[in-house]
């Protein structure tokens, strides 16, 4: 089996891909992480899919020719949801519904809360391997009400028109982008690139098919800083599928072939068995040592999947790529939607200010603090022992008693913190406590700074640590972020041979933030796709919603979750015009044949007409589905609900 990335590119890159002949009968979505904000996106993407008609005899939706869905973070929340009910073969209606519940319905975080706080609650109770934790608690609570308790498995009743979807996560043992996808679908071929995980963890299909799809979703959208790991396979277990029967399932792949790593994986007995009187070259250990079962104590840690592709696109290609190359019966794609509710815009980062003013503690350094302490301590000890031995006037001495302690608690407190941080430096220059700084920093050079910052004054430390917690929070949720997206993004859009098969659908898009992006990058848009301002306040309303793991009362009220369903709903239509504005002015169109060309131009007309429609009233399809299914509390919403933004309120003409 390949373990590194090159190979498994250059194994990727072995296909040749047709020419363009079938537009929109095979699609492919990804919806993109960004909590309860992508997930209503996706939500919006999706329903307005299902609005689409193709001009045949039986209207089918547009949705109906979307073959696969792959997800990251929130936008999980809608993948799972929606293949688990076309599994089950209910209506697009019952799964509207049930997505647009939970997605506004503050009491999952009350259940998630009560759950975290009860422990006797059942979901603790029965499934004991399971840490409890906050992100088991969603867990515990997105398999009761969002799935079920559905597993992997029930995807595959035949019933769907997917024929794959894949959830992605990132596991913490080699941090690699774990997929966890499934086929809904029978496929008779071997497909070797089909992996339930990674080239270097993978789990046996039939096995992962008793997972249950909320841990996935758990395992999917844990973000960092947010929730903890949760834990494979100790919190993916319960009462019918055993943390053994998972190890005996799990393959992974030898690296390094050194002793850590082998201590980690097997037995320390089976391991000296091994190795015990014999040489072997490294390819040959390998091979013995990966005969030898898994020790049951091995696990590893996943966090969301919006750290290695928030945009579940590189899932995507390869899925595209397995069918290029013909290893399964499944057809390539012929269209693919990128539905992302993250951007390139970022907010520059900012320097904490001095602020002058007159001379406070702050301006005393540790050593000093240290000092003045010392001083108080030893005097508050005297003035308690006067107190002690002041016999002639009890008010007096109670005088001295109470001062004397009033003084002595705080600075014995000051100096205990004092020792505390010393032990803690000097623990982790000499690397006692698991801090390592010798790794980074020679042990007389962290020694030497340690005893210069005991000097520096507090108000320059503690804007060193501002500045330092700032950027690091910038650089991890801004910078990295981006620049995976741009890289995933650069990787599907300059391969030529992509050029028609791929569309962009960005909650930003017709937004205000993105006026002068899409005027310069697209002049030749005709200009009837120009949005309206209605359109505009909207879609600049969903685009600064924060990202969150549920729409509060707040959010409710102010119709933020309205404003990101609705924005799916004409953004879907506006980048699906771009798409087919595009291939028609190309040769590409001129090679379909005269039947898959009519239904390129039936498309145009009916997504013109809605076009014109969401200009008028942004928001008349999301009222409409909500009139229609019978929501229970639904509000109908008016785009004169959202106001103009003051920060572009000055800069954009009525």
């Amino acid at each position: 089996m390949n373990t590194e990335p090159e190979t498994e590119n250059s194994y990727r890159k072995s296909y040749q891909l047709p020419s363009l002949e079938t537009p929109f009968e095979n699609i492919a979505l990804s919806i993109s992480g960004g909590g309860f904000r992508a997930a209503s996106y996706g939500l919006g993407v999706i329903s307005y899919l299902n609005q689409v008609k193709l001009n045949d005899k039986a209207q089918t939706p547009l949705l109906k020719k979307v073959t696969y869905i792959s997800s990251t973070s929130g936008g999980t929340i809608t993948n799972a949801t929606y293949a688990l009910s076309t599994a089950k073969g209910e209506s697009f209606e019952e799964f509207y519904r049930k997505l647009f519940r939970n997605l506004k319905a503050t009491s999952l975080l009350e259940i998630v809360l009560q759950k975290l706080n009860d422990s006797k609650d059942i979901g603790w109770t029965e499934r004991p391997e399971k840490s409890r934790n906050l992100i088991n608690a969603f867990a515990l609570t997105y398999d009761e009400e969002l799935f079920g308790y559905g597993k992997l498995g029930d995807l595959k009743t035949g019933k769907s028109h997917l024929d794959e979807v894949c959830f992605n996560t990132t596991d913490f043992y080699r941090g690699l982008l774990f997929r966890q996808c499934v086929k809904l679908k029978e496929d008779d071929k071997i497909d070797k690139g089909f992996l339930y995980g990674n080239f270097i963890v993978n789990l046996k299909h039939k096995a992962a098919e008793g997972l249950k799809l909320a841990d996935l979703l758990a395992a999917s959208s844990c973000f960092p800083g947010g929730f903890e790991p949760i834990v494979f396979p100790e919190d993916f277990t319960y009462p019918r599928l055993s943390n053994e029967e998972i190890l005996e399932n799990l393959h992974v792949e030898l690296t390094e072939l050194k002793q850590e790593e082998l201590r980690l994986l097997y037995n320390q007995y089976d391991i000296d068995h091994v190795i015990k009187n014999k040489s072997y070259d490294p390819l040959k250990l390998k091979k013995i040592l990966q005969t030898l079962r898994l020790r049951k104590e091995f696990k590893f840690g996943m966090m969301d999947g919006g750290t290695t592709d928030n945009q579940g696109i590189e899932s995507l290609i390869v899925a595209n790529e397995r069918r290029l190359r013909g290893e399964t019966k499944f057809k390539p794609f012929d269209f693919m939607m990128i539905n992302d509710v993250a951007s390139h815009f970022m907010t520059p980062y900012t320097f904490p200010e001095e602020e002058p003013g007159k001379w406070s503690l702050l301006d005393l350094n540790i050593k000093q603090i240290g000092g003045f302490a010392l001083v108080v301590t030893l005097l508050s000890v005297a003035g308690l022992t006067y107190s002690f031995e002041l016999k002639s006037s009890p008010s007096e001495a109670l005088i001295y008693y109470i001062v004397s302690t009033f003084f002595l608690i705080p600075s014995v407190g000051v100096l205990l913190l004092f020792l505390l941080v010393k032990n803690k430096v000097d623990s982790s220059i000499n690397n006692t406590d698991g801090i390592d700084l010798q790794r980074n920093f020679p042990q007389d050079i962290v020694g030497r700074l340690s005893k210069s910052f005991s000097s520096t004054p507090l108000k320059i430390l503690i804007k060193m640590l501002k500045e330092r917690f700032n950027s690091v929070l910038t650089l991890n949720v801004d910078v990295f972020l981006k620049r995976i997206r741009f890289l995933l993004l650069n990787e599907l859009f300059e391969e030529k041979h992509w050029k028609f098969r791929v569309k962009a659908n960005n909650i930003y898009d017709l937004s205000f933030s993105n006026d002068t992006n899409r005027l310069t990058n697209v002049p030749a848009n005709p200009p009837e796709l120009l949005p309206s301002r209605e359109m505009q306040i909207v879609a600049q309303r969903a685009f600064e919603m924060p990202t969150t793991l549920w729409f509060d009362k707040k959010q409710v009220n102010e119709y933020e979750q309205s404003a990101v369903i609705a924005c799916g709903h004409f953004t879907t239509c506006y980048n699906l015009l771009i798409y087919i504005f595009r291939l028609k002015e190309n040769a590409a169109f001129t090679h379909l044949s005269p039947e898959y060309q009519q239904r390129v131009n039936d498309l145009e007309i009916g997504l013109k007409g809605d076009y014109e429609k969401f200009k008028a009233d942004p928001l008349w399809l999301y009222n409409q589905l909500g009139l229609e299914y019978k929501i229970p509390d639904f509000k109908v919403t008016a785009a004169s609900d959202f106001k103009m933004l003051k920060d572009f309120e000055k800069y954009r003409f009525k």
